[in-house]
């Protein structure tokens, strides 16, 4: 009779801690790497597999990034390839690193340039670049007629403009918080023909 007690009381153990090892798996609970086995709809998995199957479905996490390069993009396409704006202007590309705050412009324009209508390209390239970057966020202040805005305090900036036969005009490289040794006068003939002062700016975020 003892024996047959003894069997019912560990049968009634077994049943208590089977219910309390199901109930503890809980959806969004932590699961620990080991060698157990679970039954989840009919098979039998080992926790590290279930751990597996949950980094697959939270997939890689997207490192932040400062701006929106495709927004950058479609704005530079469309500014600096307007040629009744910028009449000499045949191609302009860009290289920029958020991680190591470097931003590098190259203008190509039309052959026979001058030095002095390079400069003035040069000039509204750094001002054009640093709005499209500062219109995305309120950390930068826009450029005006005596600045080159608040980008450059930050990045480091590589200035190049290059005419269609490959000739070298402007090449210039600053470290973040240099002083930018470009004209910020306008220039009246054949260069940009809009001042900071004229050009209506998008609003940036937070700007009433």
């Amino acid at each position: 009779m003892k024996l047959l007690k003894r069997m019912a009381l560990l049968s009634l153990c077994v049943l208590a801690l089977s219910g309390c090892t199901q109930s503890s798996l809980t959806a969004g609970a932590p699961i620990q790497q080991g060698q157990s086995t679970v039954n989840i709809d009919g098979k039998e998995m080992e926790d590290r597999e279930i751990e597996k199957i949950q980094l697959v479905e939270d997939g890689p996490v997207e490192p932040e990034t400062m701006f929106d390069w495709d927004q950058v993009d479609s704005d530079a396409g469309e500014l600096f390839t307007d040629t009744d704006m910028y009449p000499l202007s045949v191609a302009m590309s860009y290289n920029c690193s958020e991680e190591e705050k470097t931003v590098k412009l190259m203008w190509i324009l039309s052959n026979g340039t001058t030095e002095e209508e390079a400069l003035a390209y040069a000039t509204e390239m750094v001002k054009v670049f640093n709005d499209i970057l500062a219109v995305q966020t309120t950390e930068f202040e826009f450029s005006k007629a005596d600045t080159f805005g608040t980008v450059w305090e930050q990045f480091a900036l590589e200035v190049q403009i290059a005419t269609e036969d490959g000739t070298v005009v402007v090449d210039k490289s600053y470290k973040a918080g240099d002083a930018i040794d470009l004209p910020l006068p306008e220039v009246e003939a054949n260069g940009p023909q809009i001042s900071a002062e004229d050009t209506e700016r998008p609003q940036k975020p937070g700007d009433k």
